[in-house]
């Protein structure tokens, strides 16, 4: 049997107990008494409202990248309908889609 998780166990009871006795003693400040150091407490909170806005930021961007998707799939319907107009022109049919405005000449 090997010595390390033993070692690994023996070391993370220690730290509970060292952080306890500071804390009791107060070498560190614990101002509600719970067990738990307010800058940890307070690191904790920081990395809640982070995660908060790294959610949002993420969830902002997947609406955009949907958008985008959508406006791309669009993009190419219109370009499959282009291409089938494409091969008409190569068989020789007349053109399809909006004919050419008619030029009109003015009178000086």
């Amino acid at each position: 049997m090997s010595t390390f998780p033993i070692f690994i166990i023996v070391l993370v009871i220690l730290s509970v107990i060292s952080i306890l006795y500071v804390t009791k003693s107060n070498k560190i400040k614990d101002s509600d008494g719970d067990g738990i150091p307010d800058i940890v407490e307070d690191a904790i909170d920081d990395v809640k409202e982070e995660v908060t806005k790294v959610k949002t930021e993420v969830k902002r961007r997947v609406k955009r990248v949907k958008e985008e998707v959508k406006d791309v799939t669009d993009a190419v319907k219109q370009v499959r309908k282009q291409t089938k107009d494409v091969v008409g022109a190569v068989k020789g049919k007349p053109r399809r889609g909006r004919k050419p405005a008619k030029k009109t000449t003015t009178k000086k």
